[in-house]
Order: structure tokens, then sequence, then C-alpha cells
């Protein structure tokens, strides 16, 4: 599912900070659900927090997650974990939202989950 959370064209050519993490957990053989906890645990975790000498942001953790393939690719069922439900509070917290492919099938989802 394509991403609308634009990526600079240099980010572009670059490997996902969270899909490379939840590519090397899935290549070591971690079940996907746990590799899906590690990630968002990272990424809860403000991690990374530097590449090389430079610190990364706190804009640019958020656009590097909520942009990559790995979020989007997520079943909205995935969501209903505490990790991802913080991730998804932490996000829908910031001032601007800006990927309705994450927020529309996730609140669709935990309505109907509340209406159980």
């Amino acid at each position: 599912m394509p991403s609308i959370v634009s990526r600079s064209s240099a980010d572009a050519t670059r490997v996902n900070l969270y899909d490379r993490l939840f590519e090397q957990q899935l290549n070591a053989g971690v079940p996907a659900l746990l590799a899906t906890e590690t990630v968002v645990d990272a990424y809860l975790d403000n991690k990374p927090a530097t590449r090389g000498k430079q610190k990364y942001t706190r804009q640019q953790r958020d656009s590097n997650f909520w942009s990559s393939d790995f979020v989007n690719g997520m079943p909205s069922e995935a969501w209903q974990a505490e990790g991802p439900t913080l991730a998804l509070a932490r996000y829908l917290g910031q001032e601007a939202v800006a990927n309705a492919f994450i927020t529309a099938p996730v609140s669709i989802s935990r309505w109907s989950v509340s209406q159980i």
C-alpha cells in the first residue's frame, strides 16, 4: 500500500531504518509478530538515536516509521496490540497527521473492536 508521507529523494534511495530492522529480525528467524513488537518498541524507545555522529530528530524517526513499508503493510488486527496502539497514539498526537492509509483502517478496526 503506498504511503502519502513524502520522502526526500535522498531518503527514497536509502533503506528505511524500521524496514531494515524488521527484515533483520525476520532473517534471524524471529517470528513476524515478535519482529513487529521489536520494531514498534524501538520506535517507542526513540531508537535509533544517532546515525554516526548525527542525531536523528523525532521528526526524522516519525517520518521513517510511518512511511515504512513495514507499517503500511501491517494488517489492521496487528494494531490491537499495546505497542502499535501506543505508537498510533503518539502519531495522532502530532500536529500534522499525514498518512490516511494508516488512520482509516486502524480507526475502523479499533471502533469495531470497542463495539463488541
